[in-house]
């Protein structure tokens, strides 16, 4: 009964860990997409002052969330090595890396709507 309780943990913390890494891979496809999408719309007009701004803000995001998800994998990976399976383990983290995310795509809205 308790090893089947601890697979269960095991098995939920890892959930986890593959919903950030997918996070991880959805960032980045919002990044490569966001840079061919502002180089189109930078071909067709100048870039004032306020996209720039938009601009930096969306790529600091972005990097702060595949960040944060390190963090929060590498809590996981470490309580595990130390037979605690938590699903607490790096919820901070994982927070901070939805909510960076959806700050930059934010922060992409408005430097689209800066053209």
């Amino acid at each position: 009964m308790e090893q089947e309780i601890f697979k269960n943990k095991r098995e939920s913390v890892l959930l986890g860990v593959k919903l950030s890494l997918s996070l991880i891979v959805v960032t980045l496809f919002i990044m490569l997409i966001g840079t061919i999408a502002s180089c189109y719309l930078l071909i067709l007009k100048q870039c004032s002052g306020t996209g720039a701004f938009f601009q930096v803000l969306f790529y600091t995001h972005c990097i702060s969330s595949i960040i944060f998800a390190g963090y929060g994998i590498n809590k996981i990976k470490l309580d595990g090595f130390a037979n605690k399976w938590d699903i607490l383990t790096g919820k901070r983290e994982f927070d901070a890396q939805a909510k960076l995310i959806l700050c930059a795509v934010a922060c992409y809205g408005a430097f689209i709507l800066t053209f």
